[in-house]
């Protein structure tokens, strides 16, 4: 499954373009992502895994963990560093 799109980061009141991709093993499976840098650079994720997670809630399971990382980044160091 892959989930794409823009999000603001609460914290700054950034717009950010992501994606997000998740693999699904029975019931538990792995995220990665990446959020756009300046200059078109693309940032990896950590990402995680998902344990127990329904067919029905793996959308929204994946949207929240990302939306944790996500939240713990600073951009103005990101993309000072990524130049």
């Amino acid at each position: 499954m892959q989930i794409a799109g823009e999000t603001t980061q609460a914290r700054s009141g950034k717009v950010i373009s992501y994606r997000v991709e998740y693999e699904r093993d029975g019931t538990t499976g792995r995220w990665t992502g990446q959020v756009l840098l300046r200059h078109g650079k693309w940032f990896d994720l950590k990402g995680g895994n998902l344990i127990d997670v329904g067919h029905g809630s793996i959308a929204p399971a994946v949207i929240q963990a990302f939306h944790g990382e996500l939240e713990s980044l600073d951009f103005e160091q990101l993309n000072s560093q990524m130049g």
